[in-house]
């Protein structure tokens, strides 16, 4: 199961802007004791096959973050 997140903040920023080519987006966030920034390009929105995305998440359990996306978490411990 998921730990949940209680306390703390729930604030997310996001930006879409055009990149050669592709479309930019970059979403920053706070979600309780987790900081969690997305980076990426996608060149065709219609079916989402082509983007390179960078992910970046700080906080006490990864594990925690990884289960919310629907990772197994074993690998996160």
């Amino acid at each position: 199961g998921v730990d949940p997140v209680t306390t703390g903040p729930f604030t997310f920023e996001a930006s879409v802007a055009p990149a050669e080519g592709a479309v930019a987006i970059m979403i920053e966030g706070a979600y309780g004791e987790f900081d969690l920034k997305l980076n990426g390009r996608l060149t065709d929105l219609q079916t989402l096959d082509s983007f390179d995305l960078t992910a970046r998440a700080d906080g006490p359990s990864i594990g925690t973050i990884a289960a919310l996306l629907g990772q197994d978490v074993q690998c996160f411990r």
